[in-house]
């Protein structure tokens, strides 16, 4: 059988977690008896998502995870190579951040979202940027400020706001200029109704105003319900006069980390027509751009640091052999599914075609969606129109998030029906399917210790399953047939699974690829005996 002959399936469960029953785990037995009978019966290891050093910040997304599973080995996350870079002062002496400063002939605008999880952005990166303003003679800088918090009704945006407010109290020059919700951002990227909105907030000063009385603003704000996420665009208004809007020769560093929260702010000053209003392109002449990292968008805006792209991730490696692939996710995992599992390569490869679906409303739709993403793959699947599936459900973390036990529960009794529906259908066309997981979430819905929501990311592993119907031999050791849990942490991360698809296509991996894959078809087995 050539490589065109066969068909491999990657299922990536979003926020799925591995760990013993206990009453804060809605991914138990009884729950979940479809997926518990595919790991009792196939070949299933732990995985573990967030090997090395990688932050809490770092793990509250599950870009690094797909960047792992798509380029078979363990990447740096950026944030925390920044957060490394300030704490040696190699950041205080790095070329491209003095560049940026330097480059400035009228104000320097800080563009940043406030991230209570730091997943987007980070206070740490902001206060860099302050200690390297102290060396140059900047006249003014403006920061512009999006929203943005979790789960937890007491994690609120103005907390950490006020740490900037302190932090920009030693420095006369330093105004926040602008206060706007995370959803006019990350949302909405696509949506030039958006988009609109905040270049005119950012350029003309649009929508409401407020002074510098943050604390009256933000208690007046909740009081009513308002939430952080849609916070109305509004410009900071000193004696009737609007402070801070981006003019010709100022420069903009886009503070941001991920690509969907840096696209909107490229977008709207790259090409500023795309609002489809008149606009004066002498009034952002000259204007300069910066983002920390070069997320291969094709503009004109420069990176400070150098982000070196994967040259041979799998989706390529299958792409060069002329495999066909079609990835399909809900819309929360767009860029995971193509950018970061593409290693940083933002162009789709010959032969890939991806899909994204929206994500239901929980009172709507139990399956949050994951019907219409299953159906999609069913009937490609079944036509042998491509080689190659990834499939990405956000369930699990989702409901993992909204944090109601019994209404998760139901929810996720119904999503297991789709995880055994894919089971069969692969089985019975002779395919390979891969069932793993970004991270962990569903499976500590519950503080242990307190009895509270448990709203962050877990670090517990994450599962890998082979179900296929061939006689294939686990390369590792330590993969077993048998219905226990394996032990919590194993020397198996995302960077073998690449390799082990790659192995099933009879292809070679790229030696960029740090891992063995975990099956070979060198030594057939039956029965799990040799």
């Amino acid at each position: 059988m050539t490589p065109k002959d066969k068909q491999v399936v990657l299922m990536i469960l979003g926020g799925w977690g591995i760990t013993p029953a206990w009453s804060g785990n809605i991914l138990n037995y009884l729950n979940t008896p479809h997926f518990h009978n595919l790991w009792k019966t196939f070949f299933h290891i732990n995985i573990e998502p967030f090997p090395g050093k990688y932050s809490f910040c770092a793990r509250q997304g599950s870009e690094i995870s797909f960047a792992n599973i798509g380029t078979g080995r363990i990447n740096p996350d950026e944030g925390d190579q920044i957060n490394e870079a300030i704490k040696s002062g190699v950041f205080l002496r790095h070329t491209g951040i003095q560049n940026a400063f330097r480059s400035t002939q009228g104000a320097l605008h800080i563009v940043s979202l406030v991230d209570t999880r730091g997943k987007h952005s980070r206070l740490e990166h902001l206060a860099g940027l302050l200690i390297v303003a102290r060396g140059f003679n900047v006249p003014k800088i403006f920061f512009h400020l999006g929203l943005m918090s979790g789960d937890d009704p007491n994690d609120r945006a103005y907390y950490e706001l006020q740490k900037i407010i302190r932090m920009i109290e030693p420095f006369p020059n330093v105004e926040i200029a602008s206060l706007f919700g995370s959803n006019f951002v990350l949302e909405n990227d696509n949506k030039i109704k958006s988009i609109k909105i905040l270049f005119n907030l950012l350029t003309r000063g649009h929508g409401l105003y407020f002074n510098q009385n943050f604390s009256e603003i933000f208690d007046r704000y909740y009081q009513k319900g308002g939430i952080d996420n849609t916070f109305p665009p509004s410009a900071l208004n000193i004696d009737s006069k609007i402070i801070g809007r981006v003019n010709a020769g100022d420069t903009i560093i886009i503070a941001n980390l991920k690509i969907d929260s840096i696209r909107p702010f490229v977008k709207i000053f790259d090409s500023p027509n795309i609002v489809g209003t008149p606009f004066d392109k002498k009034k952002l002449s000259n204007l300069k751009i910066y983002t920390f990292f070069n997320h291969g968008m094709g503009s004109k805006s420069i990176s400070i640091f150098n982000r070196k792209t994967i040259p041979n991730p799998l989706s390529k490696v299958l792409s060069d052999n002329k495999l066909t692939q079609l990835k399909i996710a809900h819309i929360d995992k767009k860029f995971q599914i193509g950018y970061y599992f593409n290693g940083g390569n933002f162009e789709k490869y010959d032969n890939e075609n991806r899909k994204v679906f929206p994500i239901s409303r929980l009172d709507q739709n139990w399956l949050l969606g994951a019907d219409e993403i299953y159906w999609d793959f069913k009937k490609a699947f079944l036509k042998r129109s491509h080689n190659f599936y990834l499939v990405s459900f956000s369930n699990a973390d989702l409901l993992g998030h909204f944090g109601d036990m019994d209404i998760a529960s139901k929810a996720i009794k119904k999503f297991d029906n789709i995880i055994g529906e894919i089971a069969n259908i692969t089985l019975e066309r002779g395919a390979d399917l891969i069932i793993t997981a970004d991270h962990g979430n569903a499976e500590e819905i519950i503080e242990k210790q307190t009895g509270e929501h448990k709203r962050y990311h877990t670090t517990n592993p994450v599962p890998f399953i082979f179900v296929s119907s061939k006689n294939l031999r686990p390369r590792a050791e330590s993969l077993s047939l048998e219905g226990d849990i394996p032990p919590l942490y194993n020397s198996y991360t995302h960077a073998s699974i690449a390799p082990t698809i790659l192995d099933l296509f009879g292809l070679i991996k790229p030696s960029q690829m740090s891992d063995e894959g975990l099956i070979t078809n060198e030594l057939p087995i039956k029965n799990g005996v040799n």
